[in-house]
């Protein structure tokens, strides 16, 4: 009996699987009794750190224990009382194994806030010396509201922080457009250098005298979330809207920064108010932005792109929320290059998504502020990506659903319609299955060849360990002296390496330049062989 299983886990192909079905997202509880979670973090190991707007950060292990003492406890130096003030922000440095390093925005006193550094106890990695803080920035704050408070270090090594344009509703006090304020900013800092801290040379304005040098970008109203992605350096912004629209801005990778997000001259693409504004060319409209009710959502909390190996559905995908009705919804560019913003439905329930997170492999988290929890991410429909499967010359789908359609050459095939088909002809193949989650997914296309199906010109490839770490072995039946080549592709399609004139039937995998993540392994010999690998960190 020949079986033969064809699996092409290629990113491009899975979208494609994907276009009669957008991801489906599911939150499963991970961490309890966090007293108004605002910031989730990882400290370059598998534990993730949870800011309590009131003055602490947990520490909890890989299955969402947390520790019985907090990391830090800051309760006697942060002001909380207002629903938009507290300990905010939290951004380990990027040598921080090294250097036990991290920094921290709240707001104290009065209500202004602050921007300090820590350091963590030598003796214990679960707890810091709240006797090490150096303070770094003092912004004053006119109202209770609108301090952002997030904090990343950049690809470049710099600290970025996020800060709200002073509060009211409004911005009566112009701060967004006012280039000698540092509110309704972005701001970017060295904090490896001067004292308290340098301003980095390529900063877009150090040698402008109407702007404040730590400025990188202007116009905000409050970015109270924005994030790198890991993987492009594109930074995304959150920033919460007046009344009328809801923000999504995206900073390109390689920006030498200066953008203008427009605040308080436009509020998403509309007219806000002109008085003193730059020209509308000179402003960066939002990438998305959504209206501001009762229904769809009213204070946008920004996300995270997915760059996590479990879900390959949801790669690519920005993820983010909405604070007041606990939506959820995903960005990603379409085949047009223009971006579809695709809804997840009311996933929090009670609502107020306060912080996304992500974890040291790219998994995606979510605050709940009001329930005190941190829930996991999950992509229901990954698992379920079907696989043509061939036998006897008989195809069928690798799952079972509640219906199924076939195409041979993108279109579809009448009344193939069941789990298996016995094609009539040559050609590519393709299942689609419709399942009782609500997920529609296609497979990979099928090139189906009866001749290369006959027992004479049958082989298996193996692949072990898998999951590998460093080094994987590759096995296949060949005939003796025959010679192959070697393919190996990672989740965009990309040719990773090339490899030929092999005749041995056994071959070594080194990881070398294969970072952590899922490819496709393609050997072509007389049968055209592929299989998929894991590499782990």
């Amino acid at each position: 009996m020949i079986k033969k299983t064809f699996c092409f886990w290629l990113f491009l192909m899975c979208m494609q699987a994907a276009v009669h079905s957008q991801p489906i997202l599911e939150l499963v509880p991970h961490i309890s009794g966090i007293d108004a979670p605002v910031c989730i973090r990882h400290a370059g190991d598998q534990r993730l750190f949870v800011v309590s707007k009131f003055g602490r950060i947990l520490v909890a292990d890989s299955s969402g224990t947390l520790a019985a003492t907090p990391f830090l406890d800051l309760r006697q130096r942060v002001r909380a009382s207002s629903d938009e003030q507290g300990l905010l922000g939290l951004a380990f440095h990027p040598n921080y194994k090294e250097n036990g390093l991290f920094y921290v925005n709240y707001t104290f006193g009065s209500g202004d806030t602050r921007v300090s550094r820590f350091e963590v106890s030598a003796a214990d990695s679960n707890l810091a010396d709240p006797a090490s803080e150096k303070v770094l920035l003092t912004v004053d704050q006119p109202f209770a509201n609108h301090n952002g408070g997030d904090l990343h270090f950049g690809p470049d090594g710099y600290l970025y922080i996020a800060l709200g344009d002073g509060g009211a509703g409004g911005d009566p006090q112009r701060h967004g457009q006012n280039r000698q304020s540092l509110l309704g900013k972005m701001l970017r800092i060295d904090v490896d250098t001067g004292d308290p801290y340098g301003i980095p040379p390529n900063n877009p304005f150090v040698n402008d005298h109407t702007t404040r040098d730590e400025i990188w970008a202007l116009g905000l109203r409050n970015p109270w979330r924005f994030s790198f992605d890991r993987q492009t350096g594109d930074m995304w912004i959150g920033d919460v809207g007046q009344s009328e629209y809801e923000e999504i801005s995206m900073q390109p990778a390689g920006s030498s920064g200066g953008e203008n997000y427009g605040w308080r001259c436009y509020e998403g693409n509309s007219v806000f108010d002109l008085f003193d504004c730059p020209p509308a060319s000179s402003l960066v409209s939002p990438v998305y932005a959504y209206d501001n009710t009762f229904s769809v959502g009213q204070s946008v909390t920004g996300g995270y792109v997915y760059r996590g190996s479990a879900f390959p559905l949801l790669q690519g995908h920005y993820v983010y929320g909405d604070y007041e009705t606990g939506r959820m919804w995903s960005l990603m560019r379409n085949e047009q290059d223009a971006w579809v913003n695709m809804p997840h439905g009311q996933l929090l329930q009670p609502k107020q998504i306060s912080a996304f997170g992500e974890d040291l492999k790219g998994e995606l988290y979510v605050a709940a502020y009001s329930a005190d929890k941190v829930y996991k991410i999950q992509e229901i429909c990954s698992a379920l990506i079907p696989v043509v499967e061939v036998e006897n010359s008989m195809l069928s789908s690798s799952t079972q659903g509640v219906s199924y359609q076939w195409f041979l050459e993108q279109t579809p095939l009448n009344g193939a319609t069941s789990q298996t088909l016995l094609p009539a002809q040559s050609g590519t193949y393709s299942v689609e299955v419709l399942y009782d989650n609500g997920c529609r997914l296609r497979s990979a296309p099928f090139v189906y060849d009866p001749t290369a199906l006959e027992p004479e010109a049958a082989a298996s490839i193996r692949i072990f360990p898998n999951p590998m770490r460093e080094v994987a072995q590759l096995e296949f039946a060949q005939k003796p002296g025959q010679p192959f080549e070697l393919r190996i592709y990672d989740l965009s399609g990309r040719l990773i390496r090339r490899t030929t004139g092999i005749r041995a039937a056994s071959f070594t995998i080194r990881r070398q330049d294969l970072p952590p993540g899922m490819y496709l392994i393609e050997v072509r010999a007389e049968a055209l062989l592929r299989g998929r690998l894991w590499v782990q960190d």
